[in-house]
């Protein structure tokens, strides 16, 4: 695989800017190597110390006696260029720059900034991640954002251009849905390692199932473009891409310095190359998480399972707005359900209305294991809740069963659970199961029409 290698795997990372002042980013950065269980050498770089977190500290990167991998720079902007030169005499890899104060100030002494920062890694044969930016997580070798997050390995990468939301994603993805990273990069201003490359080399990563990316612009649309095509064509690629409008695109300049581009072009672009457009941060987390659990959907034809009546009607009309088709229930899958739910105030039509029969349990998965044998329904979308006082309790006895019973084994499903009836550990079950679980039915059938479509469109490509 490529050099990227080592910036996720180092077998050493210096901490420039560490501290002993728990307040500060150069303590917590020591403290997460330390709690992830960084599997090589920490270095912390201090003037002023001795010993950080137990640690011998050392005045400056030329001072450590081994090899340095990666640095950290948590250091005023004023010092960064010297700070960089150091760490090419003393040979070092990577280096990460946390600090702001570059490009993305739009001043001409920003810009100078980081194009001799450019000029300084080249020369030595550095490569920069940033400036303006949180780092990189990496579960498997122990690099974390910050402290406190998981060091269990996972299936999705994400990029970002925004620090904070690839700490908030991450942070999401894994107390919300049990769902943990493969791999996160905050790149920043992108002055050397960009998005790009990195699209490309999570595309080859196979600790990465899944990709997601939060981006303001990129620039260079047309590499951006092959790199897409080709890993789209392998797994599948999310992204929010920010700066839509006008006002969103000069916000972008300011936050990162990045060229946002026409929105009418970006939309052109995602269509030709696969890439699944999510337009806020709920998308991206229903893509992800749809995409995740459903790797292979072969048609759009939807068969509707609710209890309460009105959400039913919404949920048709989810469906068919999204693109989606309600599917034609078989006449023996309709006599199969008659025989299941109660008489009164029910439908066996396509939504299926559960009535006062969601109060039992055992009758939904029931109906659920009906219309997954019938050829004429390629996925299932369940509308969770009951007609009783003890919603909760039913909700969750229910749920529990679907996922026991396996029927997504034979048939995607999804289920949609109205706020506050599916408790967290149950959501993270639903998840594990293959489930991807929903706030709205709305929520649910745009999910389902962007995972076909993808599905669609890798199909094509073979």
């Amino acid at each position: 695989m490529n050099g990227l290698n080592l910036l996720f795997y180092p077998r050493s990372v210096a901490v420039i800017g560490a501290s002993e002042d728990v307040r500060k980013p150069g303590y917590m950065f020591v403290r997460s190597m330390l709690d992830l269980k960084f599997k090589g050498e920490i270095y912390p770089v201090n003037p002023k110390a001795s010993e950080i977190l137990g640690l011998k500290c050392y005045p400056n990167v030329s001072s450590i006696p081994g090899e340095v991998d990666l640095a950290i720079l948590l250091i005023p902007v004023g010092k960064v260029l010297d700070v960089l030169v150091d760490c090419g005499r003393a040979g070092v890899k990577y280096v990460i720059v946390l600090t702001a104060g570059f490009s993305e100030t739009g001043t001409k002494e920003g810009v100078e900034r980081e194009r001799k920062i450019v000029e300084v890694a080249r020369r030595y044969g550095m490569r920069i991640v940033g400036p303006n930016c949180m780092g990189i997580y990496c579960p498997s070798s122990g690099i974390s954002l910050f402290a406190g997050l998981s060091n269990k390995p996972g299936d999705v990468a994400f990029i970002s251009q925004s620090g904070s939301l690839a700490a908030i994603f991450s942070l999401y993805l894994e107390m919300g849905y049990n769902v943990h990273m493969s791999k996160v990069v905050s790149i920043g201003n992108e002055c050397d390692v960009n998005s790009v490359e990195l699209l490309e080399y999570f595309g080859e990563d196979e600790e990465t199932r899944i990709i997601g990316a939060y981006i303001e612009g990129v620039k260079d649309g047309r590499r951006f473009m092959e790199a897409a095509r080709k890993v789209t064509a392998r797994k599948p690629v999310v992204v929010w891409k920010a700066g839509r409008t006008g006002e969103g695109a000069r916000a972008a300049a300011s936050h990162t310095g990045s060229i946002a581009g026409s929105d009418a072009i970006w939309n052109a672009v995602f269509k030709q190359t696969g890439v699944v457009r999510a337009l806020n941060f709920e998308e991206l987390v229903d893509y992800v998480v749809t995409l995740r659990s459903l790797e292979e959907l072969c048609g759009g034809r939807v068969a509707i399972v609710s209890s309460p009546g009105g959400l039913a009607v919404a949920a048709t009309d989810a469906c068919v707005e999204a693109g989606l088709e309600i599917a034609e229930l078989k006449s023996e899958t309709k006599e199969k359900i008659k025989k299941i739910i109660p008489e009164y105030g029910t439908s066996v039509r396509n939504p299926v209305d559960l009535g006062f029969g969601a109060v039992i349990p055992e009758i939904p998965v029931e109906v659920l294991r009906v219309l997954s044998d019938d050829p004429g329904v390629d996925v299932i979308l369940y509308v969770g809740g009951a007609p009783t006082a003890d919603v909760i309790r039913v909700t969750e006895m229910t749920a529990k069963m679907i996922v026991e019973s396996g029927i997504c084994s034979k048939k995607p499903l999804v289920a949609t659970m109205p706020l506050g009836l599916l408790p967290a550990h149950l959501q993270r079950r639903f998840i594990e199961a293959g489930i991807p679980v929903y706030t709205s039915p709305e929520r649910a059938a745009r999910a389902l029409a962007k995972a076909i479509k993808y599905h669609e469109y890798r199909r094509s490509q073979k």
